[in-house]
């Protein structure tokens, strides 16, 4: 009877032990095939920050997959280092939103938001943020976790001019 409850029970217990509720995004640039990119580009006084992380393994086919999260700053002409920003209250200068890009789902948008946007330092060239934003995952069936979390700080730096 023993051997027949725990064949029964190991696998939910396996999976309760590998799934998180939460997925921690900026860390993932430490992983294996994670690579980061952080950019700007100015339209008239709106900054359009992108932090990406991209997955791809060698030598895989249709497994490659990123994580894309956009801050829009209104106003960045006027903005200075140590304003913060709640996305739920002030989102007359801040507005947020998260990607998950697959091959198989393009651009699945994450759902609701909640957290802040910091201003560490701003110049011409870069912009350096502390954030800490969390956003629901509708996407569960690619990715496990109920909510896509960014917390950290990261320097973007200016889009070169095609």
């Amino acid at each position: 009877m023993r051997a027949f409850l725990f064949f029964l029970l190991f696998p939910f217990a396996l999976c309760a032990q590998t799934k998180s509720d939460t997925l921690y995004v900026l860390p993932l640039k430490d992983s294996l095939y994670f690579r980061e990119s952080n950019t700007f580009g100015m339209r008239s006084d709106t900054a359009v920050l992108e932090q990406k992380e991209d997955y791809d393994a060698p030598m895989s086919i249709d497994e490659e997959y990123a994580h894309e999260l956009f801050i829009y700053l209104d106003g960045v002409k006027s903005m200075h280092a140590g304003q913060t920003f709640d996305v739920q209250k002030d989102t007359f200068y801040v507005q947020v939103a998260y990607f998950f890009d697959s091959v198989f789902d393009i651009e699945n948008p994450g759902g609701p938001v909640s957290g802040t946007v910091k201003i560490i330092s701003i110049s011409n060239s870069e912009i350096v943020l502390g954030f800490n934003l969390r956003f629901r995952n509708f996407n569960q069936a690619w990715a496990d976790s109920a909510y896509v979390v960014y917390r950290g700080q990261r320097a973007f730096s200016q889009q070169k001019q095609k």
